[in-house]
């Protein structure tokens, strides 16, 4: 439906390796779409994610959610990120250490489902490991545990960054797969940056 489009028009000024740059962004996604963004490094990619999330403040433009307007420079409105309904997805994943597989999961609920973590979980082959800290976990392990909680917000937007670049080739695919379930799970509206084409 047109009113279920994302659409972002953003401008910000970044200092990369190569000096200053203007990152400007233009981008209409349709609701439940899966988009990769492709980008050398410093080129801007996290930086997009984050100004989508909320953490960075973009210089100009306009991000807008269906009717729900996000940012908008001209008309002042800069909405709060825990108000933006998104599951983010670290490149380093930041779990919480304290906390067992299953915390981590319902960390990302508003209110407490116990029947969606649990078939989260279930769908990402966690069960067995809902008691440990993410400590004992493998690199796959905490991807995995990463994606369910971000699931676990019902998100609109789901936001990958670079989410497989700290994996060894050997797990690569089978993640990419886990990215592709969890993405047919939730029929959320996803996009990914990477760096590396074939990926």
């Amino acid at each position: 439906m047109e009113n279920d489009i994302i659409e972002i028009d953003v401008q910000k000024e970044l200092v990369s390796a190569y000096g200053r740059m203007v990152l400007s962004i233009q981008i209409s996604i349709p609701a439940g779409e899966l988009v990769v963004l492709f980008g050398e490094s410093g080129a801007g990619k996290t930086t997009l994610l984050r100004m989508i999330a909320g953490l960075t403040t973009p210089d100009k433009g306009t991000i807008k959610v269906g009717e729900e307007v996000w940012f908008s420079s001209a008309g002042g409105i800069n909405m709060p990120p825990q108000n933006r309904n998104i599951g983010f997805v670290f490149q380093d994943y930041a779990l919480f250490p304290n906390m067992s597989v299953y915390n981590n999961v319902a960390y990302g609920q508003k209110h407490r489902d116990k029947h969606l973590i649990e078939a989260l979980l279930q769908n990402f082959g966690l069960t067995e490991f809902a008691n440990r800290k993410p400590e004992k976990l493998s690199g796959g392990q905490k991807q995995r545990v990463a994606l369910a909680r971000a699931l676990a917000r019902k998100p609109k937007f789901m936001l990958l960054d670079e989410p497989l670049s700290a994996l060894d080739a050997g797990i690569r695919t089978s993640l990419q797969n886990e990215i592709l379930k969890a993405h047919s799970i939730s029929n959320t509206t996803t996009l990914l940056v990477s760096h590396d084409l074939a990926e």
